[in-house]
Formats: structure tokens, sequence, C-alpha cells
């Protein structure tokens, strides 16, 4: 899993943004909008670059030939501060990301939002960019490095959610939380023939406490409404442990309570996640 943070996030010197002890949901999606062009620098048969935006971690765009990119053209201008990456082959063929802005100054000029190489131990794990919001009508991802092509499942870009309180106790980091469905293999007379890895994934609940009654129906329920049809990428406390993110799903509604005290509420629901 890799998160990378640029700016005066990276700095602590934000005035505008919660402190990256808050968790971060990434669950906009811009790239979805009937406003939105995707152009691939090529794309295989089948492996179309329209295969980023619905969520499924199992269709994928591969380009043809590295180095390679993906130009998302809006409309209009979007305001951003995030950008996800899940289900991708990065790692395994040695290549590197970047993401840019298309700075519309005379002259236009693209910018970078950060870079990365994304090897660590978990091999193919989530990526998440968090930087200072910019406004744009046009992004490039651009890969690089490698060998072979490359293959990414899901894309997200938008405006991240800043959670209001802090996770103190009691969550499961989500990268700490795999579920493995094994089937051990013995002999008839009871030796140990190794064993088998059926099913792997990862589960937590997620617990967020004292969330004021505004904050909930202003900027968490739209993000409730977002869940019941896609997943969403999740980040517990990225300033303290910026590897522990996955791109989790719900199986059931969320639904925040009155917690009765001073009309605070709290809201707790479980997730499944995929984590590399």
């Amino acid at each position: 899993m890799t998160l990378v943070i640029s700016g005066s996030l990276a700095l602590g010197t934000s005035i505008t943004a919660l402190p990256l002890t808050h968790p971060r949901i990434g669950y906009e999606n811009l790239l979805r909008g009937a406003d939105c062009t995707i152009t691939p620098s090529t794309e295989a048969t089948d492996h179309e670059a329209d295969n980023i935006v619905n969520g499924l971690t199992w269709s994928y765009w591969e380009p043809t030939a590295v180095t390679a990119t993906l130009t998302f053209t809006f409309d209009a201008a979007k305001d951003v501060d995030y950008f996800g990456i899940a289900a991708h082959t990065l790692d395994t063929y040695g290549f590197a990301i970047e993401l840019e802005y298309l700075d519309n100054s005379s002259p236009a000029t693209w910018v970078s939002l950060g870079e990365v190489l994304p090897a660590d131990t978990d091999g193919n794990g989530v990526i998440m960019f968090l930087f200072d919001e910019v406004s744009s009508d046009n992004f490039r991802l651009t890969i690089t490095g490698g060998t072979g092509n490359p293959a990414i499942g899901v894309v997200y870009l938008g405006k991240v959610l800043e959670v209001e309180r802090r996770i103190y106790g009691g969550h499961s980091p989500i990268t700490l939380s795999k579920n493995t469905v094994i089937r051990p293999n013995k002999s008839e007379g009871g030796q140990w023939l190794g064993r088998t890895i059926i099913r792997q994934g990862a589960s937590t609940s997620i617990a967020l406490k004292n969330l004021t009654p505004t904050w909930i129906r202003a900027t968490f329920k739209p993000f409730i409404e977002a869940a019941r049809s896609y997943p969403f990428f999740w980040a517990w406390r990225p300033g303290d442990y910026a590897d522990e993110i996955g791109y989790v799903w719900t199986d059931a509604d969320i639904s925040p309570q009155n917690s009765g005290q001073a009309g605070l509420m709290d809201v707790s629901f479980e997730v499944k996640g995929f984590i590399e």
C-alpha cells in the first residue's frame, strides 16, 4: 500500500484541511461523470481505458506500450484533492506513476501532483494521493519504466472526505485484518502436506463517534448514498500510518445514530476490502 502526501499537507501547514490524524474517505469519483472524457495513449483489445471507472477490480485498462498516459478532460474545471488506484500490476512489473494537472495560465503547463514507484512488501497494494486542492479541466496519469504491459483496474479522482473526529482506539487497520480461507492438507497417516489458500481479502469495522449533526447531514450523508453503489478508499490515520489504506465496500446501509451526548451522533459500519 502506498500513500503519497504532497504540498502543505505533507508539511503540516495546511489551514484548510483537517490534520492527517483524521481519517480520509475517498468516495467521490469525477471520472464517472458524463462530462469527463478519458483518453488513453494506447489500449489493448477488451482492456479499454473506460474499464477504470466502473469500480470493479477484475476489469482493467492495459496499455500496449509504455510510456503510457491516461488523460482526463472535463467540460469545466473541477476541484480535486485526492487520487486513488486499486487492482493494478504496477509493482509486479516495476512501473512508476505520476499524476499531473493542467495549469491553464499562459502558457498552459502540466504540474505534478505527486509520483511514486509502488514497491512495497505487499506487492500491488492500494495507492492513494492526497494533495492541496487544485482546480483544472485536465488531469493526466503517466506510467513509466518497468517491463511488459501494466494493468490498472480502478481509478478515482475527486474531493476527499475529511472525517470530523479522529479514531482513538478499538480500530483494526484494514491491512492487518486479512480474511484467508485455508485448506490444510495431510496424509492418511497424519503427515503435514502443506496448505492451499482458497480466498484472501480483508475486513474491518469503522466506528466514528461524537460527530455533530450538522456534519453528518451536510458532509457525511452524500458518502452514505455513494457507498450504497460503489466502493471507496479508506485511510484511517494517514499522517501516522500511511501504508494502512484499503479499497473497501459495505454490504449494508450506513446508519448514524444519536449518541445522547449534547446532540452528537455515532456511526459504525463493517467493510470488506481489497488491499493488494
